[in-house]
């Protein structure tokens, strides 16, 4: 069915730029921290920007890890209640929770996120280092880029329920790995 081909090559896509993100990102984080520390201990201080870069390495890394995980049911949730409900009834929570919470929340940060990103373009942080932070548009860039991967996370999430609720589908998603 060309529903579920769509709905794959978006699981694909998604998966694609989180595991790339976390093979380019892990290792930079690693490096940093441990010379952070190695630098701390027998050297000398180090500056701001090691400190800077660490900590928008790692926040590259979970914007981006976002939607995956939420695919793979990765994510943090209170399960306490909706385990003890049946497929079909969770698959109606998991409609809900995308329509009422998720896509309001991640519209919202997309919108005011593009804004944000381009005005910081616009104000002259587009060079290699302004005022001694590095591509600073590009990081304010990645928050609305990585809601936009949960939002399209959430969409084959909902696809994938309605799917399920029609009878297309064996399991609610997202499904349990």
């Amino acid at each position: 069915m060309f529903i579920h081909t769509i709905l794959r090559f978006l699981e694909r896509a998604i998966a694609g730029i989180s595991i790339g993100a976390a093979w380019i990102l892990l290792p930079i984080l690693i490096s940093v921290r441990v010379f952070d520390i190695v630098a701390r201990q027998y050297i000398i201080t180090p500056s701001n920007f090691i400190q800077a870069l660490e900590w928008r390495a790692f926040l590259l890394f979970v914007l981006l890890s976002f939607g995956y995980t939420y695919l793979r049911n990765a994510h943090i949730r209170v399960d306490i209640l909706r385990t003890g409900f049946s497929l079909r009834t969770q698959a109606w929570i998991e409609i809900g929770g995308c329509l009422l919470a998720m896509a309001p929340f991640c519209i919202v940060v997309i919108d005011y996120g593009v804004d944000y990103s381009w005005q910081s373009y616009l104000q002259g942080e587009r060079e290699l280092v302004a005022l001694g932070r590095p591509l600073k548009w590009l990081v304010k860039a990645i928050v609305p880029f990585g809601t936009f991967l949960l939002l399209l996370a959430g969409i084959v999430v909902l696809t994938r329920n309605v799917l399920f609720l029609l009878g297309q589908e064996d399991q609610p998603a997202p499904r349990q790995f």
